[in-house]
């Protein structure tokens, strides 16, 4: 259980739900049976059970959040300081965030954003959706895995970054593409390679946005990749 958050929030769970409760800056009440962390400020302190046996941890209120659980969806409405959320198997949400935020699930969809900085998401077998927005000066990197499924991209028209985007499609599935506003040099499609197992084909592209600061690295299997700008 979770009480009187007013910032980071740091919950774990081996299997069973993380629950907040306590002053919130809205007049809206809910009960989750996921983890999920809302709106705050400072987390005086975290409290989870396992084996009936309770762990107390503190969060400075400028630390990121962490969330880490076996299994099971987690949804968290922002991160002002970034978040790494461990999951291993299920969908994650991250609202308007900050910062880094490393999402990462053993399989599921994962949807991220408006982000004003980086974002690391992994997923076995997902959607990958991300926004990211201007960072005001910062650098900003996109690291993107899928096992299968699509990824969808959204860059600040500001962007300041290189891009290496690969999709591949295996012999029993469609061709995949990667469709960008951004101009890119597409690569020849290469043929069937089985250098990371099942037979596949790659396509690949490369291209930079302003001076190329940063790393925007997609890799996905099976699905294709959509870059597109945004504001």
């Amino acid at each position: 259980t979770l009480s009187n958050v007013r910032g980071g929030l740091d919950g774990s769970s081996g299997s069973g739900p993380v629950i907040r409760s306590g002053p919130r800056s809205d007049s809206s009440s809910d009960s989750e049976t996921n983890a999920t962390a809302r709106r705050s400020t400072t987390v005086d302190t975290v409290t989870t059970y396992m084996d009936d046996a309770p762990k107390v941890r503190q969060r400075a209120d400028d630390r990121a959040i962490e969330i880490s659980q076996a299994g099971g969806d987690v949804a968290l409405g922002d991160a002002p300081h970034g978040a790494v959320i461990h999951t291993g198997g299920g969908d994650i949400r991250v609202g308007a965030a900050s910062g880094v935020v490393d999402a990462r699930t053993g399989g599921g969809r994962i949807e991220v954003g408006p982000v004003a900085g980086s974002v690391r998401a992994s997923t076995g077998a997902g959607k990958v959706v991300v926004t990211l927005v201007d960072p005001a000066g910062a650098e900003q990197d996109v690291e993107i895995f899928t096992g299968s499924g699509d990824v969808e991209v959204r860059l600040p028209a500001s962007l300041d970054a290189r891009f290496e985007i690969e999709t591949a499609y295996t012999r029993r599935d469609a061709p995949t593409h990667i469709d960008s506003t951004w101009e890119l040099d597409h690569q020849p499609v290469t043929g069937w390679e089985s250098h990371e197992g099942t037979p596949r084909r790659y396509v690949r592209a490369l291209g930079s946005a302003g001076n190329g600061r940063g790393l925007i690295r997609i890799k996905a299997v099976n699905g294709n990749v959509t870059l597109r700008r945004g504001r």
